[in-house]
């Protein structure tokens, strides 16, 4: 799937587990979102790769943009007041994806494995994103493995798994893109509104 239909299932798939607040859900949607388009960061191919990074850093704005508003409002959305904790989940999340842009496309960050370590570093950064970011995360997984090309979701092992269900540019990229699109300002609304 491309890039902006992982940022919106990502969001979707996370709103889902936020609570009937305004804050939570916003919590769920940035950090979902970005969970959702974090694996991409081994596309090589200029073309793809801009509009990777585009995604990329839409979920990393949004969530900057949360953490700076909890703190200046006190939403209770916050970074670890570890700050020893805080900054090895930086470092480690930021050297998990630099070694994630060497790595060929569907391989270290389309496993398990790296859906875990992430989680953790996130974990580690601020606690209640974790889970939406972990949603997301998986969100892009499952979502690949639908496509005709395999990944290597058990990596380091070399065999690659997928349903050959569908290709990554065709009609299940725009009908999974448009029902995040739709779905996820419902969703948000139901759950702040009639919830």
């Amino acid at each position: 799937m491309m890039s902006k239909t992982h940022l919106c299932i990502g969001a979707l798939s996370a709103l889902v587990l936020a609570p009937n607040t305004p804050v939570g859900c916003a919590a769920a949607v940035a950090a979902g979102a970005f969970g959702g388009v974090a694996p991409d960061v081994d596309i090589l191919s200029l073309d793809q790769k801009n509009d990777v990074l585009v995604s990329q850093l839409t979920g990393l704005i949004a969530v900057a943009c949360l953490l700076y508003a909890s703190t200046l409002f006190h939403f209770g959305i916050g970074l670890n007041p570890d700050e020893e904790q805080l900054w090895m989940g930086a470092v480690g999340f930021m050297a998990l994806y630099i070694f994630g842009a060497w790595t060929s496309h569907r391989s270290f960050t389309h496993s398990i494995l790296a859906l875990f370590l992430f989680t953790v570093c996130v974990q580690m950064i601020s606690p209640m994103l974790a889970v939406y970011f972990a949603m997301g995360y998986l969100s892009h997984l499952l979502l690949d493995l639908l496509n005709r090309k395999g990944m290597r979701l058990f990596y380091p092992l070399r065999s690659r798994v997928c349903f050959h269900l569908c290709y990554a540019k065709g009609f299940a990229n725009s009908a999974f893109l448009y029902a995040g699109m739709l779905l996820t300002p419902v969703l948000m609304l139901v759950k702040i509104f009639v919830w």
